[in-house]
């Protein structure tokens, strides 16, 4: 279990399998990459004030006006420049799912890389197709994150 996300928020459009092992190995992935990508995005400094503000509040939702303008959705348009955010939340489950998802279509075994074996494997292909459009998604996101960011300070 992370700061922000949970292994119960990996439904709907994130929809992983909620199993016993499978719990126990997302929740590897969360706690190795939501940290990452808080401060790859935030930068260790501005990631501790940003902490600070969102772990002093009941439901780790930051009070100060940029911190939450992080964390929240927006959407805005600079000249011609359209920048949108589903919210921080919702980027690093994504980004998450990626990782856990990526990692799935192949296994290490003492031998080598195999791939996973399925009956039906044309839809793995279109899984992992539509996980890298997830993907470039979340990486538009995430730059919009990064400009606003780049804005307020």
């Amino acid at each position: 279990m992370g700061f922000y996300v949970n292994t119960t928020d990996f439904t709907g459009k994130y929809a992983i399998s909620q199993g016993i092992y499978s719990n126990l190995d997302i929740n590897d992935y969360i706690s190795k990459y939501e940290l990452t990508y808080l401060v790859e995005l935030l930068g260790v400094e501005l990631y501790n004030l940003y902490y600070a503000d969102a772990n002093a509040q009941l439901n780790k939702i930051p009070l100060t006006p940029i911190y939450s303008f992080i964390y929240n959705p927006f959407n805005y348009q600079d000249n011609y420049t359209l920048m949108l955010s589903k919210g921080l939340k919702e980027m690093l489950i994504g980004f998450i799912y990626f990782e856990y998802m990526r990692d799935g279509i192949a296994t290490a075994t003492i031998t080598s890389m195999q791939n996973q074996k399925m009956k039906i494997h044309k839809k793995i292909y279109y899984l992992f197709t539509q996980g890298i459009m997830k993907l470039l998604l979340l990486i538009e996101q995430y730059k919009d994150i990064s400009l606003q960011i780049n804005k307020i300070i």
